[in-house]
């Protein structure tokens, strides 16, 4: 904005000579000084000549004022528009194939309740929805037989209680379990879960037992050929104090089931 002169009255008359004396920065003074008599001379006057206030002011003078203090800084506007989606980035490599279940296999769970005391196969399965069977499963016995030579996955969740409380330590050989065993051509042990035991030795007690309650689980892949017999047990291996398995308080839910 160009510099102009204050105004007191429309008509004032102001001498030329004393007008930088109402000019109230003094830094810029001279240099105001200069000016208005360079346009005063170009217009043929004199600097003792009279002029109005009005015309002072209608000279250009061509100065700026010093620069204000910022103002403070305004609210927020409002948030704009979502701007466009990007471009898709590139596909990733394909993972790792995984294993091929096929529909050879099955799942049961215990029906009933059994006690077991000694060695022996878990009988009296179901495979009513949400479990299942393709038929080479005998719920009855707990027989499987392979229908075709491949990978199988075996897995077995046992829930079990003790029918007493364990009344002495048992020895270091006594080491009760479930196992998944073939029965046919061959015998020989598939996968084996051991009970969890408590081993103790401190001043004035020792003690190895296993707990009063607890689950037993069974995981394992192995190679079976069409025709093998496999069945879910349980082996004593000493352990003389009965347990309970199955039923609604002591679920068991085996299944078997073809990789490749």
């Amino acid at each position: 904005m160009a510099w102009q002169l204050p105004r007191s009255a429309i008509n004032h008359q102001i001498s030329i000579t004393i007008l930088s004396s109402i000019i109230n920065n003094a830094l810029f003074r001279t240099y105001i000084d200069c000016i208005i008599a360079t346009r005063i001379f170009e217009r043929g006057m004199s600097m003792s000549s009279s002029v109005s206030l009005e015309y002072l002011n209608s000279l250009d003078l061509n100065v700026t004022g010093p620069t204000g203090e910022a103002g403070a800084t305004g609210s927020q506007g409002p948030i704009g528009e979502t701007g466009a989606t990007g471009l898709q980035g590139p596909i990733g490599e394909t993972g790792a194939t995984g294993p091929t279940v096929t529909t050879n296999g099955f799942s049961a769970e215990l029906s009933s309740a059994q006690s077991l005391s000694a060695n022996g196969q878990l009988t009296g399965w179901t495979t009513t929805a949400p479990y299942f069977s393709n038929g080479a499963f005998n719920a009855t016995t707990g027989n499987y037989t392979v229908p075709t030579t491949g990978n199988y996955l075996i897995t077995a969740t046992i829930n079990y209680t003790t029918n007493a409380a364990i009344a002495a330590s048992l020895g270091s050989s006594v080491i009760p379990a479930f196992m998944v065993q073939r029965s046919s051509p061959s015998t020989n042990n598939l996968v084996t879960a051991y009970f969890p035991t408590l081993n103790i030795s401190v001043t004035l007690l020792t003690l190895r037992a296993v707990l009063g309650n607890a689950s037993v689980s069974i995981a394992g892949e192995v190679q079976l050929n069409a025709g093998d017999v496999i069945g879910l047990y349980y082996v004593a291996n000493g352990f003389t104090t009965g347990i309970t398995v199955g039923g609604a308080s002591n679920q068991v839910v085996w299944s078997v089931n073809q990789l490749a």
